[in-house]
């Protein structure tokens, strides 16, 4: 049997670390748009050559969860001292921790408890921050924030490490072989229950958040696939309430963008989610990859992954469908008549096979 740690933590602590998480709103930073064209200098030019700074730097290859993220806010103001800051930590833990091919209960929680150290003797403090790039600047990390740095340290060290979010909060969880675990609080350094989320954590979730009258206690874990939409999904919608503030002319919330400011601006954000399944180190075909690369509007890749979905469950029509919706795109932006005609036909086939209606897509599919 494994040894029961006993973890001893302030209360308060954690009880302020949690409002810290759950109570989070929108920063009032500036909305940084990308000008591909800008010839700019200094800081200005730091954030226009964000996206090419990973390709740079060979101290984390593949990127991990924390660098795409980071990579993902540019819009939002990240810049390279964020990135290379990040590689501070993982830099100083690596240093800490030695990676083996098992590990025992004990193992695990002493490489949990030297990245909280870790974190915190870089002057970390649990408290609210909704971007990464905004917590490393201020040394202050949230739930999800802190998450996504252990993250990250998994991914370099290849361990066993998941998000696992509940409502409008986010820790880790190490999964052992013999279906064993530990839940891991990140604001506070603790080992905690699933019970203990469920009787302490979520009564005060729901007491924070009075309006949300159906809101309901699930923990769910979540794999790099899941995390990486996640990410992706919570900058996109950020980045959109910003420009839509900051361009009231534009006020309607999906309409905010043109075709081509969707395209330098938008697309980016999934398309460095997508980057980073792509070359995780466990990466596999995924519903999550596929949209990311769809909507990134990098259709081939997008085709490839519903396509090799498709083969592993042919009879998934929903999948069918979503295949359709990626070759009415790629249709939708191809010049050639020819190649464009034998995309509208391979959508028109799976929506025939998927005995699906295509209204929705039909707009794409009669794009000029």
């Amino acid at each position: 049997m494994k040894k029961k740690l006993t973890v001893l933590f302030n209360t308060a602590l954690l009880a302020g670390a949690l409002t810290g998480c759950v109570n989070s709103s929108l920063e009032s930073s500036r909305f940084v748009p990308l000008s591909p064209s800008s010839t700019s200098l200094s800081q200005a030019d730091e954030k226009e050559n964000f996206f090419d700074i990973y390709e740079g730097l060979e101290l984390f290859p593949p990127m991990t969860i924390g660098h795409a993220v980071l990579r993902m806010e540019k819009p939002l103001g990240a810049v390279r001292t964020d990135y290379t800051s990040l590689d501070g930590i993982l830099s100083t833990s690596l240093k800490k921790i030695s990676p083996q091919n098992q590990y025992s209960y004990q193992d695990a929680t002493n490489i949990l408890f030297t990245i909280h150290s870790t974190i915190r003797d870089a002057g970390y403090k649990a408290e609210p921050c909704v971007f990464l790039h905004k917590g490393i600047q201020s040394r202050t990390l949230d739930c999800d924030l802190g998450s996504y740095i252990y993250l990250s340290i998994a991914d370099t060290l290849n361990i066993p490490l998941r998000a696992v979010s509940l409502p409008h909060h986010m820790f880790v969880r190490w999964n052992f072989p013999d279906g064993s675990k530990i839940n891991w609080e990140t604001t506070c350094g603790a080992e905690l229950s699933d019970v203990y989320y469920q009787t302490n954590v979520f009564p005060k979730i729901k007491k924070d958040f009075p309006v949300e009258k159906d809101l309901e206690f699930k923990l769910t874990e979540l794999d790099r696939n899941d995390l990486a939409a996640y990410a992706a999904n919570f900058i996109y919608g950020n980045v959109m309430e910003r420009f839509a503030i900051e361009n009231p002319a534009n006020s309607t919330f999906n309409a905010a963008y043109t075709s081509e400011e969707y395209t330098q601006i938008v697309a980016p954000i999934f398309s460095m989610a997508a980057d980073y399944l792509l070359g995780y180190h466990q990466s596999y075909p995924s519903l999550s990859r596929a949209q990311l690369l769809e909507k990134a509007e990098r259709y081939p890749e997008a085709i490839v992954d519903y396509t090799d979905l498709i083969e592993h469950n042919p009879c998934d029509t929903d999948m069918l469908v979503k295949r359709a919706s990626a070759y009415a795109r790629q249709a939708a932006c191809t010049a050639n008549r020819e190649e464009r005609q034998k995309l509208i036909d391979l959508a028109n086939i799976d929506l025939s096979v998927a005995n699906a209606p295509s209204r929705y897509i039909d707009k794409l599919l009669s794009s000029p």
